[in-house]
């Protein structure tokens, strides 16, 4: 069984967002984890309910969090 009702959640919460910093026709850049939670997901479906398409980049936070305790704050490759 499958329940969908988070994303009448996602569509109510649209109509909350404003449109001077989230514009209806809008394409969106998403930057985030992918997986395997719902925040992709969620981002996506508000981003299509809204009229644009949603590009995503994948990051990983577990990449970040080592990063960070090596000190590593900018990364040059």
């Amino acid at each position: 069984m499958v329940i969908e009702d988070h994303w009448t959640d996602y569509e109510l919460f649209s109509d909350t967002l404003p449109d001077k910093y989230f514009p209806k026709g809008a394409n969106w850049l998403m930057l985030g984890p992918s997986g395997p939670r719902r925040l992709r997901l969620a981002v996506e479906h508000l981003c299509q309910h809204r009229g644009g398409i949603c590009f995503c980049i994948d990051l990983d936070p577990r990449w970040v969090v080592k990063l960070l305790k090596k000190g590593k704050i900018a990364v040059h490759r």
